[in-house]
């Protein structure tokens, strides 16, 4: 073996290289990602297919799911029977497809996320929608090509008559490749394919108009901006917000209406979700939600609100409802398609413009087939006519001297000089037909057939005329979606920030007045005023530390003495008797040792501060809003946040008091300055109108009110006093 060979294990990583690189390129071509020239999946393709083949048109019974998924997969697709069924029941669910494509009969799963039923309970057929992209399939509009098994035969795309993918929308997975394409309305697609053909430069903004964004089966709002519509057009990649449609009734039982569920949203999980929030968002009143929705596409579920809420109440329910369900949501289209064998993002408009030219391909085609089939008739007539001529001559020669058909059929040919197909048709006459009005027929007939020749000709070979053939055949088309109405509203983002209105957990909190409890060990709970009024007399322990007059809508600050504090929604505190021992906040909170120790605390109120003092001098008025993280994540919850610098090494956190700010400049600061070298303590008196207007955020240490020599001289006995009104 030549030193150059390549190792085994490198041929080895070389053969599933490609093996993989293969059944990527197969999955994607094959399976996941639909055509552009007929907007289907394969699967979907083989599905329609089968269905013609076995007759099931829209005009025709239905028949059992079980016998056409059995001739599907045992004639064109052998990928197993449940995938096949699967895929058939997305083609005729309402609420899935803009356009279904199968008519199903019985349980075709619903929107609410039930299943369907077993494939041998259901039955189906074509839809009339679903025709069109079959139409003429038997006069050579495709390719055709064998099946897997060489036994039959299949086409290699259908001669779709509309853009499926735009009009239905598709969701596709493919190796590295995905494919999301949002459903957009069918006559705005037939419109812009229409002015497409029709127009050799297109203005984008003239689409623009034309089609207007997405539109969903299910209906609701989509948010279209100018940018994101364009981006939908030309390349393909863009956003467009999504939400449900609502409805708002006051009177003496106000409710709520959801009109519709977004798109691939099962409605149980939306009411499931949306009953999950508004059981902690106590204070919106919510009484009860009921789905009364008559059917996929006729959606009402009723969100009812305690008597005399008002409407602001309830837009505010909704907004947060907004902001937590996917009553609300996204929609990132991907326009990803096989276009010339190849996976390839497409805007809308390259999407119609490769479609009309497909479409023009296939309607040619037709017209050959159209075109070869008169020209045969019309060699016929020629020969019938021709015949008429020497009627008495073929009558004589057929009586007295022909043995045989085949005879008469070489004397005309030899003879007369007739084609052998004109000869058989001359043949095939029987006398009645011989009349002066079949011969007149024959000789109209000819020029209807040369007439229509003519047409055909001129629209295979002439580009306009086949660009106005194309135009009146999308128009023709168009008819058949008459009735297909835009669902989906379109909103401006303007429109959208005016009913937008964000919800913070408070807001859903009902207000209730609350003892705020802070315990040693780095514990705290809240008591309800009543119960601690009836539990505080007879409590003996000496474990509080302070005791806060709190709402439930407010935050707490549970300040430690290494300067950080815990910060927590006083409703989400544990509710516990006097007596309750909730688990120390070090457990939930790594950065909090447990030698540290709550020293005091504070809430969120606009009109307290919260002075406090260090054991070096250092003294902090905290605003508590300046002081408040970001809360619209309960990341907050898992960190301690820093109150206090403590810039000088071994200081830390002696005590703090709320004050109301608009009094903090009458209050003095009493307390005794001891030194422990003399054993004596000095009783001081600062006034707090030097720190009054002071308006401290979190960060900072503060400023220095008294000289304690870094720690040498203790302070003690601090008391905040409002001051004498004695002179």
């Amino acid at each position: 073996m030549s030193q150059q060979a390549i190792k085994p294990e490198e041929d080895i990583l070389t053969l599933a290289s490609n093996a993989m690189s293969e059944y990527a390129t197969y999955v994607i071509l094959n399976r996941a990602i639909p055509d552009v020239r007929d907007g289907l999946k394969p699967v979907h393709r083989r599905i329609l297919y089968g269905l013609q083949q076995l007759g099931l048109y829209a005009n025709k019974p239905h028949k059992k799911s079980a016998r056409v998924v059995g001739e599907i997969v045992g004639k064109y697709h052998p990928h197993g029977t449940q995938s096949v069924y699967d895929a058939m029941v997305t083609l005729a669910q309402p609420f899935g497809m803009r356009v279904p494509l199968i008519d199903g009969q019985g349980n075709f799963g619903s929107i609410s996320g039930d299943g369907a039923a077993a494939m041998r309970y259901t039955e189906c057929r074509m839809s009339e929608s679903s025709a069109l992209l079959l139409e003429n399939l038997n006069k050579n509009a495709v390719d055709m090509l064998p099946n897997f098994d060489g036994e039959e035969v299949e086409p290699r795309v259908l001669p779709a008559a509309f853009p499926v993918a735009a009009i239905n929308g598709t969701l596709g997975i493919g190796y590295g490749y995905a494919s999301t394409i949002a459903p957009h309305n069918p006559l705005e697609v037939l419109d812009a394919a229409i002015y497409l053909a029709a127009t050799k430069h297109p203005k984008i903004e003239k689409l623009q108009t034309i089609i207007q964004g997405p539109d969903f089966p299910n209906g609701g709002e989509v948010v279209i901006d100018s940018e994101n519509l364009v981006n939908d057009l030309t390349t393909g990649q863009s956003k467009f917000i999504y939400q449900a449609d609502v409805k708002y009734h006051e009177g003496k039982e106000p409710f709520v209406e959801i009109c519709s569920v977004p798109y691939q949203v099962s409605s149980n999980k939306l009411i499931e979700k949306i009953a999950e929030v508004l059981e902690k968002a106590k204070a919106f009143n919510v009484t009860d939600i009921h789905d009364e929705s008559q059917s996929d596409l006729d959606i009402s579920i009723k969100i009812r609100f305690r008597k005399g809420t008002k409407l602001d109440v309830m837009q505010k329910a909704v907004a947060l409802l907004y902001q937590r369900t996917p009553l609300r949501t996204s929609i990132s289209p991907n326009n990803l398609v096989i276009c010339k064998g190849k996976p390839v993002n497409l805007g809308l408009i390259q999407y119609l413009k490769e479609f009309n030219q497909f479409r023009l391909e296939t309607l040619k085609r037709v017209w050959t087939f159209d075109y070869q089939k008169l020209k045969d008739r019309l060699h016929i007539l020629e020969g019938l006519i021709k015949m008429i001529n020497i009627i008495d001559e073929v009558i004589e020669f057929s009586r007295h001297k022909a043995d045989s058909k085949q005879m008469i059929i070489d004397w005309l040919m030899n003879d007369h000089h007739f084609s052998e197909k004109q000869a058989n048709a001359i043949v095939a006459i029987q006398i009645y037909q011989l009349n002066k009005a079949n011969v007149d027929a024959y000789i109209n007939e000819s020029n209807d057939v040369m007439a229509k020749m003519e047409e055909l000709y001129d629209k295979i070979y002439n580009e306009e005329s086949a660009t106005k053939a194309l135009i009146a055949d999308l128009k023709q088309t168009k008819k058949v979606f008459a009735n297909q109405t835009r669902r989906t509203k379109i909103i401006s983002p303007e429109v959208l920030d005016a009913k937008v209105e964000e919800v913070s957990v408070v807001d859903t909190i009902a207000e209730k007045d609350l003892k705020v409890v802070v315990k040693k060990g780095l514990k705290a709970f809240s008591i309800g005023a009543r119960a601690y009024e009836n539990q505080i007399d007879s409590y003996k322990d000496d474990d509080i530390v302070t005791i806060l007059d709190a709402k439930t809508t407010q935050y707490v600050f549970l300040v430690t003495k290494s300067g950080g504090a815990v910060v927590r929604l006083v409703n989400d505190l544990e509710n516990l008797p006097l007596i309750g021992q909730p688990d120390a906040f070090n457990t939930q909170i790594k950065d909090l040792q447990s030698s540290d120790e709550f020293v005091g605390a504070f809430v969120t109120d606009d009109a307290q501060r919260f002075v406090m003092l260090s054991a070096y001098g250092f003294a902090k008025v905290i605003n508590p809003s300046k002081a408040l993280p970001n809360v619209n994540t309960k990341s907050y919850q898992k960190r301690l946040h820093s109150m206090s610098s403590l810039k000088v090494e071994g200081d830390s956190i002696l005590t703090g008091q709320m004050i109301p700010v608009n009094e903090l400049a009458n209050y003095e600061l009493h307390y005794e300055l001891y030194d422990p070298s003399k054993d004596k303590a000095k009783a001081k008196v600062i006034d707090c109108a030097a720190i009054a207007k002071r308006n401290d955020g979190a960060g900072g240490s503060g400023t220095r009110l008294m000289n304690t020599k870094d720690g040498q001289l203790i302070i003690q006995n601090v008391e905040f006093k409002l001051k004498s009104s004695e002179i």
